[in-house]
């Protein structure tokens, strides 16, 4: 609903661009890659989680703590 409303809305729509990955058609890219490169460009990550995000992959990491990590370091 969040990523609607911001496109949508006319004020808002000029200064973000959203994404949300559940929008992207099925591409030759590992997901892995194709997230982790749009959360390294963006200058805001907001993330909403509920109770299951993600598989973990063969470490026991989700991808959303691989995007946090990924934006962590990015601020420090």
């Amino acid at each position: 609903m969040l990523f609607n409303y911001l496109m949508q809305n006319a004020l808002l729509g000029l200064f973000f661009e959203p994404f949300i990955f559940e929008k992207l058609p099925a591409m030759a890219e590992s997901t892995e890659n194709t997230y982790l490169n749009k959360v390294q460009k963006c200058d805001i990550y907001l993330g909403l989680f509920g109770n299951d995000y993600g598989f973990e992959d063969s470490n026991g990491i989700f991808p959303t703590e691989h995007e946090y990590h990924l934006e962590k370091n990015k601020i420090l």
